[in-house]
């Protein structure tokens, strides 16, 4: 433990050192204060999430690629399939518009679009 022995003993002199100079230390305080308020108007707060993606990474790409044909990241696509048959017959439709409006009756559901 001959390596903790010098940093205490630094930290103590760094103690007195700071309780013996009040002044001096409030007025390098004032002044770090006063540089870092300065900083401020040149301050650039990114608020749009796709500038802190990493752009070059290939995901990120992919998304890029494909978000305006999707509506962008925040979208949730139902499918709904059948073994036989198609799509267009009463019970069908009647079950698309059901899930669709279960859907929809979410107070987090902003927009919904259905085939039905």
């Amino acid at each position: 433990m001959p390596i903790l022995h010098p940093f205490s003993h630094k930290l103590a002199q760094a103690k007195v050192w700071l309780f013996d100079h009040p002044r001096t230390v409030l007025a390098i305080i004032a002044v770090l204060t006063l540089f870092f308020a300065l900083r401020i108007p040149g301050l650039k707060v990114y608020t749009d999430f796709s500038d802190l993606l990493p752009q070059e990474h290939p995901y990120i790409q992919l998304h890029n690629s494909i978000k305006d044909s999707f509506g962008g990241a925040n979208v949730l696509v139902i499918g709904v399939a059948f073994d036989k048959g198609d799509l267009f017959s009463n019970e069908r439709l009647a079950l698309i518009d059901r899930v669709t409006q279960a859907v929809d009756s979410y107070p987090e559901s902003t927009t919904t679009w259905s085939a039905a």
